[in-house]
């Protein structure tokens, strides 16, 4: 089992999730811009999300991608979901950001920290 995060707002209107990727079997983690991109596009059209608009994580070298979705996508009582995956150094990270509407702007912290993000071995 990869090593997960769960962050949860207090009032439970918004929640991050942070997972490692790593090899498992025979399947490696994406390790390229390119193989990044893939992942989630897939993981976009797996969750419901035809023709998902794939936008690059803010950072001052791209290092992943992300997409959006609205309601009908999440479980209550979240109405957004931002979902994507990044590479940190040698670490590649896949996360999920879910919110209600009143906690929209958590959206952007979702991807502005993990473009930050460093991995330190």
């Amino acid at each position: 089992m990869p090593a997960t995060l769960t962050l949860s707002a207090p009032d439970g209107q918004s929640q991050w999730v942070v997972t490692a990727v790593w090899r498992a079997a025979e399947r490696k983690p994406p390790s390229t811009l390119d193989e990044i991109r893939t992942r989630v596009l897939r993981t976009a059209e797996t969750v419901g999300v035809v023709r998902a608009t794939l936008r690059p994580l803010p950072a001052t070298a791209p290092t992943g991608y992300y997409f959006d979705a609205g309601p009908g996508i999440t479980p209550e009582p979240y109405s957004a979901l931002r979902q994507g995956m990044l590479k940190a150094g040698d670490l590649t990270v896949s996360f999920t950001a879910m919110n209600t509407a009143s906690r929209a702007a958590d959206l952007d912290g979702a991807v502005e920290h993990p473009g930050r993000a460093r991995h330190l071995p």
